[in-house]
């Protein structure tokens, strides 16, 4: 005949915390360490992130420290998953398969690939407060001038012979994107001006100068 106790209540019977533990796993402190650090430079870093896609204005400041720190608590976390190892040197091992279904090979793909974006916008927001965005420049023909090669118009373009590249100047001669001055729509820039250095060679070897090659011609400007 079934009694009270069989139709006790599940939140009334015990549960397993009383029970001894079959087989404890051997977590030491490096093992804990590494969870810890783990869970900080995840936890930081998607924190920041996710303030920051919010409101730059207002997490910017806050993800400019946070970053860098999460990499320091990421390297820590990196440092403690190596000391554990039975053969520490031999850590890099671990990413030559990539396994799904072990914790261990999926765990250090995962370091691994969360650390390229963490160490890129660590590096960023390291080196650089801001950035200006700035196109084009003014040429600075002081050492044209003072060398006595002619200088026309407002861009100061200096005079010059374009099938030996020496100026006005006897002797004197100029190369690269100096050739344009100031230059309002760029024609003359690093890919079209490696021929005047044979121009000049040329000339002071007593040789015929090189031929222009077609890759060097100023078919469009760079910035059309």
């Amino acid at each position: 005949m079934p009694t009270s106790a069989d139709h006790a209540s599940p939140m009334n019977a015990a549960g397993y915390a009383s029970r001894r533990v079959t087989k404890p796993p051997n977590w030491h402190g490096l093992v804990a360490l590494d969870m810890l650090f783990n869970n900080m430079t995840t936890g930081l870093f998607l924190v920041a992130a996710v303030g920051e896609l919010m409101s730059r204005a207002t997490f910017g400041p806050l993800a400019r420290l946070a970053y860098p720190l999460a990499l320091l608590f990421l390297t820590i976390d990196l440092a403690c998953l190596v000391l554990d190892l039975g053969h520490r040197f031999r850590f890099h091992h671990m990413l030559r398969v990539f396994k799904p279904t072990s914790p261990m090979s999926l765990g250090t793909w995962s370091l691994t690939a969360y650390s390229l974006p963490l160490g890129l916008l660590a590096t960023i927001e390291v080196l650089a407060d801001f950035v200006l965005l700035m196109v084009g420049y003014r040429a600075d023909m002081s050492l044209a001038r003072m060398a006595g090669v002619e200088l026309n118009g407002a861009d100061e373009i200096p005079t010059f012979d374009p099938e030996t590249m020496e100026t006005n100047v006897p002797g004197v001669y100029i190369a690269g994107t100096a050739t344009g001055g100031t230059q309002a729509q760029f024609r003359v820039f690093l890919e079209n001006c490696h021929i005047h250095v044979d121009r000049i060679v040329a000339a002071l070897t007593g040789v015929p100068p090189p031929k222009e090659r077609v890759s060097e011609r100023v078919v469009a400007m760079p910035e059309s």
